[in-house]
Order: structure tokens, then sequence, then C-alpha cells
């Protein structure tokens, strides 16, 4: 009967099915994604309000964080609420459902990325404790990348890291301990825990000669890089190259400060010692002008 219904509305031609697989005629088939039992139920009908402004509310904080990551991670749930919000409806919105899901898809994507990024693997607690005190201007991965580059190395007292004016391949960073840098035979700084040697040459560019000599004072931590490899490196990632300069500058700029403040406390140690002598040759000075005023004036006398 209900075929002669439809039919006689003109829904029926031959060689046009009526009826689906399930003996559900077209023209009254759902067009539900869930079950029916899913999307008809009263409880369901019930909490797709809050869904729905849950899902609104999560966007808007994402909107509202500084945080990429944590950004990204509010857009999943809200695009992730609204999927759920359309996926309950017995007639689901399909284009909304489907850049929904494709947002989801993309802030999902995103969101490894950057947690990827922010916590790579195999960086153990002493790791994360350089890169937090002298590497900060790097993510953690960056720095995690110049670590496999690079190698710790454990070098004993009197160790020559570079000699004065002679080219060497190496770029050191002093983890723990410290090294003397001397000019000409004469010491002029102490490179300590986070300082650099060697970057002179390595910012001047291949085949540089090293600035100074600096020996190990005492047993020294670095971590070493072969200048060749650690070019090569930054020559493919530009973000990671320019903050590697600015912590090189940084270091350097900090080392020179250093020398400046040792050689003020040094003038200020030295002042009372040339005050003192002044002071004595100012009264040798002194006594010498009276005595020969006094024999200027017992001239006349003898003469008379």
């Amino acid at each position: 009967m209900l075929e002669d219904v439809l039919r006689s509305h003109g829904k029926g031609t031959k060689g046009v099915r009526l009826f689906d697989a399930f003996g559900i005629p077209y023209i009254v088939r759902s067009r539900s994604i869930l079950p029916l039992e899913v999307t008809t139920s009263q409880h369901v009908k019930a909490a797709l309000p809050f869904v729905g402004n849950l899902a609104y509310i999560a966007l808007a904080g994402g909107f509202l964080m500084t945080d990429i990551l944590a950004l990204r991670v509010l857009l999943v749930c809200g695009y992730s609420g609204l999927v759920t919000f359309h996926l309950l409806h017995a007639k689901p919105l399909r284009i909304p459902l489907g850049w929904s899901a494709f947002f989801v898809a993309v802030n999902t994507y995103a969101a490894i990325c950057l947690a990827l990024a922010r916590f790579p693997a195999g960086m153990t607690e002493e790791d994360e404790a350089v890169h937090a005190a002298f590497f900060e201007r790097l993510s953690p991965a960056q720095f995690k990348m110049l670590l496999d580059v690079g190698e710790r190395r454990e070098l004993a007292d009197g160790t020559m890291l570079t000699v004065e004016r002679v080219t060497c391949s190496m770029l050191y960073f002093v983890e723990q301990g410290s090294a003397s840098l001397t000019l000409g035979g004469e010491e002029v700084a102490k490179i300590g825990r986070g300082g650099f040697v060697n970057d002179v040459a390595f910012q001047q560019g291949p085949e540089s000669s090293s600035y100074g000599t600096c020996r190990c004072c005492g047993k020294v931590r670095v971590i070493a890089w072969q200048q060749e490899a650690l070019r090569d490196l930054l020559s493919h990632d530009g973000c990671l190259a320019d903050s590697f300069k600015h912590i090189l500058v940084g270091s350097l700029v900090e080392q020179l400060l250093q020398r400046y403040k040792a050689e003020e406390k040094k003038e200020r140690a030295m002042r009372p010692k040339l005050l003192r002598n002044g002071t004595e040759s100012g009264d040798k000075f002194r006594c010498s002008l009276e005595e020969a005023r006094s024999r200027e004036q017992s001239l006349p006398a003898l003469r008379s």
C-alpha cells in the first residue's frame, strides 16, 4: 500500500528503487549518522545544549590563550565538542560537521608537533638544567639537536683548548669548571661555567684563528662541537642559527663585563698605593722647593 502511495506522488518510476536494503522507504529514511536509538534518546537530547555550549566555551578559551600549545589543545577540545554535537542530532548538518572534523585533525597535528618540540625524548635532568640556565632562548628540541651533534668531554687540569693565533676546529661550552684565557702570555680572563671557548673564531668563519690561548684550570667538563658539523646544522635551521648566535653574543658580552669588573676591582685596590706614592712625591718636591728658596735668599748675604 505504501508503494502505491509513493507511486501516486510520482516518487516511483520503472527501474528506480523505492526502498533501501532494510525495507525502509527512501522518502522517510533517517539522515542520522549514529543509530536512531542514540540520537532519539531523551538523555542525549537533554545533554545536547551542554555539549554545544561547552564546545564554544573551549573555543573561546583557546582564543584567549597566549601559549600556543594550550591554544591548540583547547581548539581540539572545542571542535571535538562540535563534532559530537552535530553527530548526536537525528538530522546533522553535514557541512559544519565535516569542517569541524577537519579542524580537529589540523589542530591535533599541530599540537603533537608543538608537544614534541617542547618535550623531546632523550633529555636527562642534567640536560634540562643546562638548557634552563644557559640555552633558554632555544626550544628543548633545538637544544637536543645541538647535543646530538656535540659530545661531552671530561678534561684534565692543564689541558690546552686553544692556542693564540692558531686555527682550532672545535667550539667548547664550559659546563663545569673554568679555563684561563691568556693574550700575549698574560692572563686576561677566566671562562667559567656557561662560557664558550673559541666562540670568536667560530663567528668569524672557517679557518679563523683562535683569539687567545685557553687552558683548563683543574678538571673541566665541556660540550664540544666540531665547527663544520655545527655550521651544517645551523645552515638548515635559520631560527636555530639566529638564537644560537644571540647566545654566543650574550656569552661574549658577559665575559667582557667580567673582565671590566676585574680591572675595576684591581684599579680600586691599587688606588690607595698610587695616592700614597703621589703624596710622598709631592712632599719631596715641596721640601726641594723650600730648600731652593732658602738658598736663593741667602745669596745676597753671601755677596755682601
